[in-house]
């Protein structure tokens, strides 16, 4: 629809009130490589949007695939000001800054503003033209004395109330009917005829107060229009010329006369919609009946609003518009009358529920259980107490009361007739394991794909308070998690797919890939999960499984980098949908993953500074802590002003966190800031602190199932245990060596699954493993392989720790060259990374070392013909594949 010949320009306003539906619209033509000759301008009202706005997400979203233009609208500096008052006037800018000055004060810069007040001054003969001297005039020191308001609205308020009363009082009725009105409406609420409407309107269009969109207001006057020309005049249009003037013109009206209007609006709308697709006006009409509710007597129109409302609110929740859509429920829940939920059992119910879901997703808890204990009383059985049930499990695990989160969940699932062990043991485990097995048989993902869907109520919700439990139980009872999405396959197989069947396909597999170690298997089933998705188009449900898949799947097969930008999908899409628990997970994971792939330390900064307001506003408190965590991991190696080998500092501190972790049971925010906590000792060259972390962490190490933090541990841990080894007695040195080779037949085993993410780690172990038994032939080339592996993948750390682990082998080989090529290329990757405190470490060890700066390039040139020979003359004989590796 645009070419070269025929550009498009398309202007999109008040862009902070964007449904998701136009948002998804907007990135599609914004990104299309298709819609070339396209010119897309949008304006929003930047005081309505906060970092945790859809809108905002989807502008980030885009801007990092193709750059967005961004122009704020800043209110007018004094010289601007100046400028026009002094072109206005026709007199130099000298004279008339002082005036300037009064304005700037005044106004704060606000262009509109600046015009009211100057219209103001000059309708008060303040400003005014002096005939003799044939230019204007003014007086700045009476215009200082005059009492003008410094409030915008008061001044349009007076402006108002010069007009004579007709025109004000058409004014105030089209100021109910909204910011834009037609000529018909405004008619028909009126009660005046078409000829009184139309010249009451002159005065307010004269005086700039309000103007007509289309030119056919014009001819108006021309025409005998008797008011049954409902075609024409409903396209005849008219606005405010600024929201301030409708308030103003609004908050002058009695509140009773208000009321009044409101309701003849309500009334006209809802007749004029009731016989068509009334959605299309939902919002509009509940909102003048809102305006007047006390004045609706009558039974049925009572029960008319109550519906309306509802009906308002659902469409508002839709459109994530979370706090309006609690709104309208409030305002139907008003309108119940005492007997309702014995006489109208069907809609108190929904308008509960809704209520109270919209006071969970604004993260008002304390009313949220104010209603969940209505619903809870006055339902008739469990399903309708469903939802009463859910908000709470879900309010208790954002407030890391995971254990209160599972009794729930346990209590309605006794209810339906299953039940769990308090603490499933490995041979429970095990057993139920292998009757799924059975169960499954020979089935495919076809299969599974094609099983009928499931429609038994009562199965269903089984379903759902299966998939409930599952982020609590990974958090405080790890063990637990397998076999409830074991009893999810099974009720599936047994009953049908439901909606959720797709969770527990996906959490199979993350058991799979992250405890049992059959990866394919484990991936497969998370593929299953993602085609029911696109299958049944469950959007609802996209941030769930995107946050399964990419999180605790994918990565053991493929380049963990490639997770990152469905993680952020998965984030929008949650806040989208109102699945605040599983968009707060997946903007955690989109983090820590960030960091584990090797981005800068400054994007890990700045990316958990920039979705901090989202988990705030809220309220998952259990992930929020997440990203202040990482920020000051971050921040720990690259401010000096928080350079500490420990987890702590000005955001978050690990003697205060971790046994607060504990206590409350959060195995997995106890072992991810215990292993940032030793990276950080390890990078700071604490080795005997960072060992003792290795054991602290262990205990938590089922409470991170799946996630790429994992490999991390196991990588570190033989870092930090090789290094500790000359150190060490006899007996710890057999230990030593025990534990690396145990896990370097793990890290060996993902390496392969996953070369791109696994192999330099791999490598860079054997390397110092080859380094303590002096085999310095084979650690050179397990040192450059690992080198390469980083490099090639992008993994800035295991890049830079690779180079430094090499010079510090050749420097303790007393290869001052050859170690100053490593330790400087170390201290380049480092600073690209941002770990500036990890260079002036360096740098103030190896002073010898750092006194020529060598750029990239210089280094790749003294390197090459050294890296060249031991590839030619060692990639056949030591290679991943053949090598024994820890020969112990």
């Amino acid at each position: 629809f645009s070419s070269n010949n025929h550009p498009l320009v398309l202007f999109l306003d008040d862009l902070q009130w964007v449904d998701s539906a136009s948002l998804e619209l907007i990135k599609l033509l914004y990104l299309s490589e298709e819609c070339n000759y396209l010119f897309l301008i949008g304006s929003y009202r930047e005081n309505e949007i906060d970092k945790a706005h859809p809108l905002q997400i989807s502008l980030e979203n885009m801007n990092s695939t193709k750059p967005i233009h961004y122009i704020a609208l800043r209110p007018l500096n004094i010289r601007n000001i100046n400028k026009i008052i002094s072109t206005t006037l026709k007199c130099e800018k000298e004279e008339s800054f002082s005036l300037a000055e009064i304005v700037q004060n005044k106004t704060g810069g606000n262009p509109f503003f600046i015009n009211q007040f100057l219209t103001t001054i000059y309708n008060n003969e303040l400003i005014y033209f002096d005939n003799e001297l044939k230019k204007w005039k003014w007086d700045v020191k009476e215009i200082r004395l005059r009492d003008f308001s410094d409030n915008i609205v008061e001044i349009m308020i007076q402006k108002i109330l010069t007009l004579k009363e007709p025109s004000r009082k058409i004014l105030q009725i089209s100021s109910c009917i909204g910011n834009t009105f037609n000529l018909y409406f405004l008619y028909i609420i009126s009660g005046r005829s078409m000829e009184e409407v139309v010249n009451r309107l002159n005065e307010p269009i004269n005086n700039s107060l309000i103007f007509s969109i289309s030119d056919e207001y014009k001819y108006l006057l021309s025409l005998e229009l008797k008011g049954n020309e409902k075609e024409i005049l409903n396209s005849i249009e008219f606005k405010f010329s600024h929201d301030r003037i409708q308030q103003a013109s609004y908050s002058i009206l009695e509140e009773n006369e208000r009321k009044n209007i409101h309701l003849g609006i309500a009334r006209e709308l809802f007749s004029d919609n009731k016989d068509s697709d009334i959605e299309e006006n939902i919002l509009e009409i509940a909102h003048h009946f809102n305006q007047c509710l006390d004045l609706i007597e009558d039974k049925i129109e009572k029960l008319q609003v109550i519906e309306l409302n509802f009906l308002a609110g659902k469409k508002a929740k839709k459109s994530s518009a979370f706090k309006s859509a609690f709104g309208y429920f409030e305002a139907g829940i008003s309108c119940l009358g005492e007997n309702d939920w014995e006489e109208n059992y069907s809609l108190s119910l929904k308008l509960y529920s809704e209520i109270a879901e919209a006071s969970y997703l604004i993260a008002d808890y304390e009313k949220m259980e104010t209603y969940c204990s209505v619903i809870e009383k006055k339902s008739k059985n469990i399903l309708d107490r469903a939802k009463a049930f859910e908000l709470r499990t879900l309010a208790f695990t954002a407030g890391y009361n995971f254990g209160e989160s599972l009794s729930i969940s346990f209590k309605v699932l006794g209810e339906l007739k299953i039940y769990f062990p308090k603490n499933p043991t490995d041979l429970e485990i095990e057993s139920s394991y292998k009757k799924l097995q059975e169960l499954i048989g020979d089935k495919n993902n076809s299969d599974f794909i094609n099983l009928p869907l499931m429609e038994d109520p009562y199965k269903n919700l089984s379903m759902y308070f299966l998939s409930l439990a599952i982020p609590s139980a990974y958090f405080s009872l790890p063990s637990l998690l397998p076999l409830l999405s074991f009893k999810m396959i099974e009720l599936s197989i047994r009953h049908g797919n439901s909606i959720l069947s797709a969770v527990g396909y996906s959490n199979l597999g993350m058991f799979l890939c992250g405890m049992t170690g059959e990866i394919d298997k484990g991936y497969s089933y998370g593929i299953l999960s993602l085609d029911l998705l696109e299958k049944y188009q469950y959007k609802n449900l996209k941030c769930k499984l995107y946050h399964i898949f990419y999180n605790f799947i994918k990565h053991w097969k493929e380049p963990l980098k490639d997770c990152l930008q469905p993680l952020e999908e998965a984030i929008q899409v949650g806040v989208e949908m109102g699945d605040n628990e599983y968009a707060a997970y997946s903007t955690g994971e989109f983090c820590y993953n960030s960091l584990f792939c090797g981005e800068s330390l400054n994007s890990i900064i700045n990316k958990s500074e920039k979705y901090i307001p989202l988990l705030t506003k809220i309220k998952q408190e259990h992930i929020h802590v997440v990203l202040y965590f990482l920020k000051q991991f971050a921040l720990n190696l690259s401010d000096k002003a928080e350079g500490s080998s420990n987890l702590k500092g000005s955001f978050f501190n690990i003697d205060e966190a971790l046994p607060f972790f504990i206590e409350k049971k959060f195995g997995s925010g106890a072992f991810f800031v215990l292993v940032l906590d030793m990276i950080l000792k390890f990078l700071y060259r604490k080795t005997n602190e960072a060992y003792n972390n290795i054991d602290k962490a262990f205990p938590f190490i089922d409470a991170v199932i799946g996630i790429a933090i994992v490999p991390e541990y196991n990588f570190y841990s033989s870092l930090i245990l090789l290094s500790i080894y000359e150190e060490s007695d006899v007996e710890k040195k057999q230990n030593i060596l025990e534990r690396v080779q145990e896990n370097q037949k793990q890290l060996k085993f993902w390496a392969e699954n996953s070369p791109s993410n696994h192999m330099y780690k791999y490598h860079l172990v054997e390397a110092e493993f080859y380094k303590i038994i002096n085999k310095d032939y084979e650690a050179s080339i397990n040192y450059d392989i690992a080198i390469e592996y980083a490099s090639t993948n992008n993994f800035l750390q295991g890049e830079a720790i690779a180079n430094e682990l090499a010079g510090r082998f050749y420097f303790s080989r007393n290869r001052k060259k050859i170690s100053k090529v490593y330790l400087s290329d170390a201290r380049y990757v480092y600073s690209l990374w941002g770990a500036n405190n990890k260079v002036l470490q360096l740098e103030n060890e190896f002073p010898e070392i750092y006194n020529l700066s060598l750029d990239k390039e210089s280094l790749s040139y003294l390197t090459s013909d050294f890296t060249s020979n031991f590839f030619t003359k060692t990639s056949d004989s030591i290679n991943f594949q053949n090598s024994g590796g820890l020969d112990v």
